[in-house]
């Protein structure tokens, strides 16, 4: 565990090494992992606000932060976010540190306001849970095929998968019943 991250309180694993070799090629076990270590560009920096959050959380002090330190973090390394703020890229940080499994909420003492994240490698890139795909009225549940479907129901207009391709390529989508042309359709 590097020196910056002896007094972090939780049993997690170090995070440097993991954020070294994200980068192409990985960056020397002498070089620090900060936000410090990505140049400024003017403009909004082309890694993904997940890189940046991580990056946020392992180069602070204690090695976790707030969602309101993330923020302060990013606004103090970079012109874009300084020059933007409260634009969707901080409600964006929110929805990361809930979706991505590798940031872990910490417990905090009830006198403190907003909770605490940190870095948990061992979680991997992932989501937290599974996200829920909502179920559309033009499209089949995903469950068994049932057997006993008479052919009339099987003769559903299917609007999404048949287009037209005209010259130049570009697609027109047509109602399509039983595999032809409806009778009163107009191109």
């Amino acid at each position: 565990m590097s020196a910056v991250h002896q007094s972090l309180s939780t049993n997690y694993v170090d995070a440097g090494h993991y954020l070294r070799q994200a980068w192409t090629p990985p960056l020397p076990s002498d070089f620090v992992v900060d936000l410090w270590c990505l140049p400024d560009p003017g403009v909004k920096p082309s890694q993904s606000l997940i890189l940046l959050a991580k990056l946020a959380i392992y180069g602070s002090t204690r090695g976790m932060l707030t969602l309101q330190g993330i923020i302060n973090a990013l606004q103090n390394r970079f012109l874009f976010f300084r020059q933007n703020p409260g634009e969707p890229w901080a409600r964006s940080i929110r929805h990361i540190l809930s979706l991505k499994a590798m940031f872990v909420k910490l417990e905090q003492s009830p006198s403190r306001r907003g909770a605490v994240w940190t870095l948990d490698i061992t979680k991997g890139e992932g989501d937290k849970r599974q996200r829920r795909r909502r179920i559309h009225a033009n499209h089949p549940s995903p469950r068994k095929a049932d057997h006993t479907v008479s052919n009339e129901s099987r003769r559903i207009p299917n609007f999404r998968s048949s287009y037209f391709f005209v010259s130049f390529g570009s697609a027109i989508p047509l109602p399509v019943y039983g595999g032809r042309l409806e009778p009163n359709s107009t191109l």
